[in-house]
């Protein structure tokens, strides 16, 4: 029977962004549902315009979640909780993923005050290929876990010989950096920050014989 020996290989790679995702959430509250809707409406293509003067294309906006339904509240009159019609609302949230740049953020921020649009903004920064980080920090976690392997052999006073198996153990990727607001109050700050790197981990398990 082949003697083997198993070893852990750890790789995290580090890139700086180059793609920024943000996220616009709106909410609208009215009685009726048509004034809702209309209120949606014009708002939306607001939204649109001030996209468009960014140079935006509208094809880059994606709809992630879009809701409308009544709305009511829980009313505690001394005796009984009953609920109360509020009316109807109406959520969505738009997405729009870009090159990272912060005089074009910049533009979308200042274009959407100007016209008066206040939604929920969520930005946070990634990579455009975040495969190919995925598949280095691979390569270097196996590299790693070879590494450690030759070292124990070679103490021992032996040699590593066929690889048995590779296990992925676990991966992960992310980059950290988030800032959120209103477009007024983004558009007063100063956006040339620097984002946390993006981060690729993995983990793997590599079993090989040992001579």
């Amino acid at each position: 029977m082949n003697k083997t020996i198993k070893v852990e290989g750890n790789a995290l790679v580090r890139r700086k962004p180059d793609r920024m995702n943000l996220a616009f959430t709106y909410r609208f509250q009215k009685e009726r549902y048509e004034e809702v809707l209309q209120l949606f409406e014009t708002s939306y293509s607001r939204f649109l315009e001030s996209m468009e003067r960014a140079g935006v294309p509208a094809e880059k906006i994606k709809t992630s979640h879009f809701s409308v339904h009544p709305r009511y509240e829980q009313e505690y009159d001394g005796k009984l909780y009953r609920e109360v019609f509020q009316g109807f609302e109406i959520s969505t949230v738009l997405n729009l993923r870009l090159p990272l740049s912060f005089p074009n953020l910049s533009e979308i921020f200042s274009f959407l005050s100007e016209s008066g649009e206040t939604p929920q903004v969520g930005l946070t920064f990634s990579l455009e290929d975040e495969k190919e980080v995925m598949q280095e920090a691979m390569k270097e976690a196996v590299l790693d876990a070879k590494k450690k392997a030759e070292t124990i052999a070679e103490t021992l006073g032996l040699t590593i010989g066929h690889v048995i198996s590779v296990e992925e153990v676990s991966e992960s990727y992310g980059s950290y950096s988030k800032v959120e607001g209103s477009p007024r109050l983004l558009k007063a700050m100063d956006l040339s920050m620097t984002p946390e790197d993006a981060e690729a981990n993995r983990k793997v398990l590599l079993t090989v014989e040992i001579l």
